[in-house]
């Protein structure tokens, strides 16, 4: 297994944006034989962040970026394009993260 057996997707409320960037990149995940790895959607306040790498929308980045400090943040254009994961699962694989 890799260095990130756990990722994190965060958006204001952790019920919206997050929660359905939560299951493409699950299905994306599975998809691509990485069920192992788990995902979980968090709202701003990121109550029982336990991951080492978090996923958050460009334009939701300003809001939540002194909680994220000395944390590894990768940011998107949008929480809900699958295409965006797709493009992560394989730049994390080949680079042996996942």
């Amino acid at each position: 297994m890799g260095e990130y057996s756990s990722i994190g997707i965060v958006c204001e409320g952790g019920i919206g944006s997050s929660a359905m960037g939560a299951a493409m990149l699950r299905k994306v995940l599975n998809e691509n034989g990485m069920e192992y790895i788990s995902v979980k959607a968090y709202g701003r306040e990121l109550a029982g962040l336990d991951t080492k790498l978090l996923i958050c929308g460009k334009n939701y980045y300003n809001n939540v970026k002194d909680q994220l400090q000395g944390m590894e943040v990768l940011l998107v254009e949008s929480l809900v394009h699958k295409e965006e994961y797709q493009a992560l699962v394989l730049q994390l694989a080949g680079h042996g993260k996942i």
